[in-house]
């Protein structure tokens, strides 16, 4: 009961948002001349909104899934643009609603290009930590280490292969991908055979994965680990291996799993380097 209350509470507040979003951007459509069917225009806002939802009832409505994408964007700057705009107007002396509506139109536009290339724009940083060796015989260990790919309706094969290219490129020890390598569900990183692409990752002990809050999300875990043994990632939940008698990796759940392990249970007590892969 108190789920049920939750996401009653959770859905009236997000209604509630994106009415005030259609309201300010029915202000800036009535001051253009621009507005003209009041009742298509709400049926069309609320579908958008909640296109997130509507995409995962049936394969054939996928096109929901991607406006869904798009509009969590579109949803959170233009609360902000549209609260900001509103504050204007009200507070300021500057009451052209057409202005002021188009200029913030045009910054969230501006913002959706920006951010669009970025998404699909991966970042490289170099990082150099120093550990105690302990018993290790190793000197040196580079690692590839990425997250929150999102592989499926918005980021796609080419994505991946851009990631795999700048992977390689390092020369890596290990490759750890740690969380949120699919975007819920696996279906089509299965479609577009992107564990070929996958395979193509080369180091020396091996890649190494863990399951973030989106692979939780799916509801298809079984069939996300099956994939990633097929691109030859090895996935680990809640464990702590031995790699190479060189030193020790643990992969830890998720917080999303209720029964997680605590850190303290997984850590090792041999006396080697300990690396740990934990998303949230």
């Amino acid at each position: 009961m108190p789920k049920v209350i939750g996401a009653v509470l959770l859905i009236s507040i997000y209604s509630a948002l994106t009415f005030y979003l259609g309201w300010g951007v029915k202000q800036w459509l009535v001051a253009m001349g621009w507005f003209r069917f009041p009742v298509l225009f709400w049926i069309v806002l609320y579908m958008v909104a909640f296109s997130i939802i509507i995409g995962r009832l049936h394969e054939s409505l996928r096109v929901f899934s991607v406006i869904g994408n798009y509009w969590m964007f579109i949803f959170e700057y233009g609360l902000l643009l549209c609260l900001v705009a509103q504050c204007i107007i009200w507070l300021t002396p500057f009451k052209n609603v057409q202005i002021i509506g188009s200029i913030a139109v045009g910054i969230l536009f501006l913002l959706s290009i920006i951010g669009s290339y970025l998404a699909y724009s991966p970042v490289v940083r170099h990082l150099e930590i120093t550990v105690d060796k302990q018993d290790s015989d190793l000197n040196t260990l580079r690692a590839v280490v990425a997250s929150d790919f999102h592989l499926g309706v918005l980021s796609h094969k080419r994505h991946l292969q851009r990631f795999v290219s700048l992977a390689n490129e390092a020369q890596p020890d290990i490759v750890l991908l740690a969380g949120d390598i699919v975007d819920d569900d696996p279906k089509w990183f299965v479609q577009e055979g992107m564990a070929d692409v996958m395979k193509q990752l080369t180091s020396t002990y091996g890649t190494y994965g863990i399951l973030g809050n989106h692979e939780y999300y799916g509801k298809k875990i079984p069939e996300f680990i099956k994939e990633m043994e097929n691109a030859n990632v090895k996935m680990l939940l809640d464990e702590t291996i031995l790699v190479e008698d060189a030193f020790i990796l643990t992969g830890q759940e998720d917080r999303t799993n209720k029964e997680r392990k605590p850190l303290e249970v997984l850590k090792p007590s041999a006396n080697l380097p300990w690396l740990n892969e934990s998303y949230t």
